[in-house]
C-alpha cells in the first residue's frame, strides 16, 4: 500500500477518499457526497495503476449491516445487476439503498453478485471475517461470492470488472425530499471540493514559508483525515472501580502490588456510552483518547466550532459524578479487539490529562478577545494513583519517559502538578467570565500557590530546568532530572511568565543542540540524558507534533525566535505518503504508526501562523510578551462561546469535585505532610499558604 486517506473531507458535504494499492495494481478513489440528512451518495472507481497487467480484474465488495436486534431488510438483484434495498430502523424510519454501474463501456467485462445473511446482531462488526468464509465454503470458479439476494441483517455485494471502472452506491430515507441520482453526486463532489479549498485558505492557508502547492496539499490532506476520522462509538467500556488498598501507591514497590492487585480485580462492564469524538489514527487506534481529544478540538474548532461543540458535549456525558472520564474509550467488542487485553480495562482511580480544557479555554480566550489561546489541563498529581510500573507511568501521557528509579511513592511530577495548576488557571477565567467573585479569588489564590510550588520544588538551579523530585524518609529533597518535555511542560501550559527569571535558561534548553533542539524539531529526551533511545524508546527521544505545536503557540504568545518553525515536516511527507506518530530525533523519520492523522494534524496549525513579526533583539531574560495582533470578536462566536460557557457551567460542580480529589483531606495525610504537620495549619497540593517552611529544608513540600 504506497498510501491512503482523505484528499479533501468535510464533515458537512463529504470528500475524496484514495487508496493507492500498489500491491493490487490499482488506485481506488471513493466520491462521498452529503445531500442532505438522510441522504448521501458514493461513487467508486478503480484506475489500474501504469504496471498493471493489460486485463486486469479487479473485485470490490461493499456490505452494509443493521445492528438493531431483530431488525432485517431486504435487497433484490435485476437482470442489469442493479441491486436495491429497502429496510426500515427505529432511528431513522424507512430507507432505500441503491447499488448501479455509472458510465461503462459497454465492452467492459463486468460480472456482479448479492448474498444476504442473518447473523447475531452483535457479531455484525465482524462483517470481514464473515465475508472471508463464506468467500471460502460458497464462491464459484470465478471467485465470485455466491448469488443469493434476500432478506438478512447483514448484506454483501460484490463487483468485478475488467480495467477501469466506476459505480454508485445511493443512500436515502423515505422522507429525503428529492432521490439523489449520479449527477448529483458529479457536482456535489465538484461543488464541495471548491468549498473546502475556499474554507481552507480563509481558515488554515499555509504562510511562508510553506506556501507552494506540496506544503498546500500536504495540509489539506492532514486536515482531511482528522475530520475523516471523527467517528460514533457505542457499547459498553470495562471498568474497575474498586478502592483496593494496592491502588493507593503508598509503599515500596507499589507497582508490584497494584499489578497483582489489578490482575484478580473484579471488572465490570459499565454503560453502554456513546461518544463523538476524532481518533489518533484511524486503522490502528480507532478509539477516543481523552489525552489526544484535547489537541485534536486545536484544530477542529477553528475550522468547525459547532462540531467542536458537539465533540465537548459528547465526552461531558461520559464524566461521573466523582468527575472521572476514562482514558480510553474502548466501547463494544469491535473496539475492544483492537486493544490487548491488558489494556482494556479503565480504572477509575486513573486519569490523563483530560485536554478538553484546551477548547474551555480557547473560547474563553475569544470572549476576551485574546490573540491565541493557551494550553490548559487538569490531572491527578503524582500522589495519587499514576498508574506507574517500574519503566512508565501511563497516566502521564508520556508513557515511559524517564521518571525516579526506582519508583517511590513519594515522587512529586512536576508536569502533574503543571496540569493542576492550568486547570486553576482555567477556572479562575472562567470565574471572571461568569463574575463569580469570590471563586475568582480562590482559584487565583491557588493558581499563584501552584505557581510557587512548581519554582520552589521543582526548579534545579544545578540543573537550570524544571524537574522531577523524589522525597524519601530520612533523606533531603532530590531532583530526579530528565530534561526533555517535563521539563518544558510548565513553560508550554503558561505557568512561567514572561518575567520569570527562569525563562531564559527554558529558551536555552530549548534551542541547545546538545540537548532537545534538532533540524526536525524539538526532541522528546535530550540526548545526554543516559535513557535517550533506548528500552521501547517511545518518549525518549523521538519528536511529537503535540509539544512541538504547543511550544511553538507558547513562544509565539512571547517573543520571536527566528527558525524556530522551520521543519521538515512537509519533506517527511513527500519522503512516505504518510503522517507519522512520532518521528526519529537522528534523522527526522518518520515511526511507529503510520496514518496517524490525530494530533500530528497540529501541523496544520503550525504551517498557518503567520511569519514571527520582526522586533528588537533582548536578552533572553527580557523577552517582549507582544506583537500579536488582535482580532474583533465574530457575534456568531459570541454565542457559541456563551454556549461553552454555560455547558461548564452546568457541570462546575462535576469539575470542582474532581479538583478536590487532588487535595485529600487532613486526615489522610502522607509521610512528608506528617513531618509538616507542627509547622502547617493548613497544608494541600503544594500549597505554602499559612505554611512558612524553614530555608535549609529546600524544596520539601506536602502534597495531597
Amino acid at each position: 500500500m504506497a498510501a491512503y486517506g482523505w484528499m479533501s473531507y468535510h464533515t458537512r458535504t463529504g470528500g475524496v477518499h484514495v487508496v493507492n494499492d500498489t500491491g493490487n495494481r490499482v488506485d481506488i478513489i471513493t466520491s462521498l457526497f452529503k445531500h442532505s440528512p438522510g441522504s448521501w451518495g458514493l461513487r467508486i472507481t478503480s484506475k489500474p495503476r501504469a504496471d498493471a497487467a493489460s486485463h486486469q480484474r479487479t473485485s470490490i465488495f461493499f456490505y452494509l449491516g443493521v445492528e438493531e436486534a431483530g431488525v432485517s431488510m431486504g435487497c433484490t438483484k435485476s437482470l442489469t445487476g442493479e441491486i436495491a434495498c429497502k429496510g426500515r430502523i427505529r432511528e431513522l424510519g424507512s430507507y432505500n439503498l441503491l447499488i448501479k454501474d455509472y458510465q461503462l463501456d459497454e465492452s467492459t467485462s463486468k460480472e456482479s453478485s448479492a448474498k444476504s445473511l442473518t447473523v447475531l446482531s452483535n457479531e455484525i462488526w465482524q462483517a470481514i471475517s464473515i465475508l472471508s468464509n463464506e468467500l471460502k465454503r460458497h464462491s464459484s470458479q470465478a471467485g465470485l461470492l455466491e448469488d443469493q439476494a434476500g432478506r438478512g441483517n447483514l448484506q454483501f455485494v460484490q463487483k468485478k470488472f475488467e480495467g477501469m471502472f466506476e459505480f454508485d452506491v445511493f443512500f436515502s430515507l423515505n422522507s429525503s425530499s428529492q432521490p439523489l441520482m449520479s449527477d448529483s453526486i458529479t457536482k456535489g463532489t465538484s461543488d464541495g471540493l471548491s468549498w473546502f479549498q475556499k474554507r481552507f485558505g480563509m481558515v488554515y492557508a499555509p504562510h511562508e514559508p510553506f506556501t507552494s502547492t506540496v506544503h498546500t496539499e500536504f495540509s489539506r490532506y492532514l486536515l482531511s483525515n482528522l475530520l475523516g476520522g471523527i467517528g460514533y462509538f457505542h457499547g459498553k467500556s470495562r471498568v474497575d472501580d474498586s478502592s483496593a488498598q494496592a491502588y493507593s501507591e503508598t509503599e515500596l514497590k507499589f507497582w508490584e502490588k497494584a499489578a497483582a492487585a489489578r490482575a484478580h480485580s473484579v471488572v465490570q462492564d459499565d454503560g453502554p456510552h456513546e461518544l463523538l469524538s476524532a481518533v489518533p489514527s484511524r486503522p490502528f487506534f480507532p478509539r477516543g483518547f481523552l489525552w489526544d481529544e484535547g489537541f485534536h478540538l486545536q484544530v477542529i474548532l477553528d475550522w468547525d466550532m459547532d462540531l467542536a461543540l458537539e465533540i465537548v458535549s459528547s465526552w461531558f456525558q461520559l464524566m461521573d459524578d466523582d468527575g472521572w472520564i476514562a482514558r480510553e474509550q474502548i466501547l463494544g467488542p469491535e473496539a475492544r479487539s483492537k486493544v490487548p487485553p491488558e489494556f482494556q480495562v479503565q480504572y477509575s482511580h486513573y486519569a490523563n490529562p483530560p485536554t478538553l480544557f484546551f477548547v474551555i479555554a480557547a473560547f474563553l480566550g475569544h470572549l476576551e478577545k485574546a490573540s491565541s489561546y493557551r494550553a490548559t489541563k487538569y490531572f491527578h498529581h503524582s500522589r495519587l494513583p499514576m498508574a506507574r510500573s517500574h519503566t512508565s507511568t501511563l497516566t502521564s501521557g508520556l508513557d515511559d519517559y524517564p521518571r525516579a528509579q526506582p519508583p517511590h511513592p513519594e515522587e512529586l511530577h512536576v508536569d502533574a502538578l503543571s496540569w493542576v495548576g492550568t486547570m486553576a488557571k482555567t477556572l479562575k477565567k472562567l470565574s471572571v467570565f461568569l463574575r463569580e467573585e469570590e471563586d475568582e479569588a480562590t482559584f487565583s489564590l491557588q493558581e499563584a500557590e501552584i505557581i510557587r510550588s512548581i519554582n520552589d520544588v521543582h526548579w534545579s538551579e544545578l540543573d537550570q530546568a524544571y524537574c522531577d523530585t523524589k522525597i524519601a524518609a530520612a533523606e533531603p529533597p532530590k531532583h530526579v532530572c530528565h530534561k526533555g518535555y517535563v521539563s518544558l511542560l510548565p513553560f508550554c501550559l503558561g505557568l512561567v511568565g514572561h518575567d520569570s527569571p527562569h525563562l531564559g535558561a527554558v529558551l536555552n534548553l530549548i534551542r541547545d543542540p546538545e540537548e532537545l533542539w534538532s533540524p526536525f524539531g524539538i526532541r522528546s529526551l535530550s540526548i545526554r540524558d543516559k535513557y535517550f533511545g533506548i528500552d521501547e524508546d517511545y518518549w525518549r527521544g523521538p519528536i511529537w507534533m503535540n509539544i512541538n505545536y504547543m511550544i511553538l503557540d507558547r513562544l509565539l504568545e512571547l517573543t520571536q525566535l527566528r527558525g524556530f518553525h522551520q521543519s521538515r515536516a512537509s519533506n517527511m511527507w513527500n519522503e512516505t505518503g504518510f503522517a507519522w506518530e512520532q518521528y526519529n530525533a537522528n534523522t527526522g523519520k518518520g515511526q511507529k504508526t503510520q496514518y496517524f492523522t490525530g494530533w500530528t494534524a497540529l501541523i496544520v496549525k503550525i504551517m498557518a501562523v503567520p511569519h514571527f513579526p520582526q522586533g528588537p533583539s533582548t536578552d533572553d531574560n527580557e523577552l517582549s510578551s507582544d506583537g500579536i495582533s488582535r482580532e474583533s470578536l465574530d457575534p456568531q462566536l459570541y454565542i457559541i462561546a456563551m454556549v461553552i460557557a454555560f455547558l461548564v457551567y452546568l457541570f462546575r460542580r462535576r469539575l470542582i469535585k474532581l479538583r478536590r480529589a487532588f487535595f485529600k483531606p487532613a486526615n489522610h495525610r502522607s509521610p512528608i505532610l506528617s513531618r509538616l504537620s507542627d509547622r502547617c495549619s493548613d497544608v494541600t497540593l503544594y500549597n505554602l499558604q499559612g505554611c512558612r517552611i524553614p530555608n535549609h529544608w529546600g524544596a520539601w513540600a506536602a502534597r495531597a
